[in-house]
């Protein structure tokens, strides 16, 4: 008897340590901090070897109507404000459809032209702390400002800049990419702006590609999010690196990754081909670069998508870094991420007809 309860014991105590040793994990990184500046280094395996992100759709915006009447034609942003209204910026129609948190439609703001409160190439919308919406548009290059409910406020001139991209941090300060002419070779840079658009300070830059005999389209570019406490959030896919930096541009942390470079295969080469005009040159790379994008989520967790993926099918894997910077967890998504808001995901996709379509998914995850 003593014998037997002895070996059920053994096996007992044998079975929680192997079932202990295979759910701990351990983080192989480092963290270090040098003149004020923390350097996270993650290796290539994450914190969790398995972690799933539950999707469940709880909205669908379709951009064409039961009749067959356009609802939207191309989605180029989305914003939500803070009781989950929908902004959705129709670049092509030139004017944001809004709608309320179930999708029913309730107004359309601004309209084609180059008068007060219009618009003609909106690229980017989102919404200020002080619950004004903005819009920036390239061709007339100026920011509108318009209420929630759609009434106009005033148009910020751009004096001429070339602007891209589109965030409003909390004090209503502008982060956008200027594309800087004047010089022997152009480039894109990352600018924060104040209230004024005065130029505080540069963030990052980037070639620009003008030269038609030799597209590189897979070239590194760079990205960024801003998380709450507006700290900057920015990487230049040209390595895997991500640099966190103060509101007032001060570097505060720098998370770098080992990874392994994803070929470019002959379907991308030649869908890229069928984009460009005939007389177009090529000079691809055999690797794309370290990444594509960066995403905030509410929790600070930063979510870069990669350029791995399944085949065939729609969808990326992304990394997922905690707010302390280290690798987590690798995850693949078919819905691509445009904006998580309210502990809520929303994405612009695509369905089989072709017509684009906006979703809200409730996730949770699960390691």
């Amino acid at each position: 008897m003593q014998f037997g309860f002895l070996r059920i014991t053994i096996f007992y105590l044998l079975f929680c340590l192997s079932f202990y040793a295979c759910n701990q994990t351990e983080w192989k990184g480092t963290i270090e901090v040098k003149d004020g500046v923390t350097f996270v280094k993650n290796p290539r395996e994450p914190l969790y070897a398995e972690m799933k992100l539950n999707l469940e759709e709880e909205l669908s915006i379709k951009g064409i109507s039961e009749n067959g009447d356009f609802i939207f034609a191309e989605v180029s942003s989305i914003a939500v404000d803070r009781n989950e209204n929908i902004f959705i910026c129709d670049r092509k129609e030139a004017n944001i459809k809004l709608f309320d948190r179930s999708g029913n439609f309730l107004a359309t703001i601004g309209r084609r032209g180059q008068g007060p409160g219009e618009m003609s190439d909106p690229e980017r919308v989102c919404i200020s702390n002080n619950d004004e919406l903005v819009v920036l548009d390239v061709q007339n290059r100026c920011f509108l400002y318009f209420s929630l409910d759609g009434k106009y406020i005033k148009t910020l001139k751009s004096r001429g800049m070339l602007l891209l991209g589109l965030h409003v941090d909390s004090k209503g300060n502008i982060l956008a990419s200027t594309l800087k002419q004047g010089q022997s070779f152009p480039e894109y840079e990352l600018i924060k702006y104040d209230p004024d658009l005065n130029p505080q300070f540069t963030i990052g830059s980037m070639p620009y590609q003008q030269n038609m005999r030799a597209i590189n389209p897979f070239a590194p570019g760079y990205t960024y999010a801003v998380d709450q406490n507006d700290n900057i959030v920015y990487g230049y896919s040209d390595k895997y690196e991500i640099q966190i930096f103060s509101p007032q541009g001060k570097s505060l942390k720098i998370i770098t990754k080992e990874y392994d470079a994803v070929r470019i295969t002959d379907a991308e080469k030649e869908e890229e081909k069928s984009k460009a005009p005939p007389y177009a040159g090529f000079n691809f790379p055999d690797t794309h670069s370290a990444f594509q994008s960066i995403k905030l989520d509410d929790e600070g967790r930063i979510f870069v998508k990669t350029w791995k993926k399944e085949y065939p099918g729609k969808g990326f894997y992304y990394d997922i870094f905690d707010s302390q910077g280290r690798y987590t967890a690798e995850i693949f998504l078919e819905a691509m991420p445009s904006l998580f808001k309210n502990h809520k995901l929303y994405a612009i996709e695509e369905e089989e007809d072709g017509f684009q379509v906006v979703k809200r998914y409730g996730f949770s995850t699960h390691y």
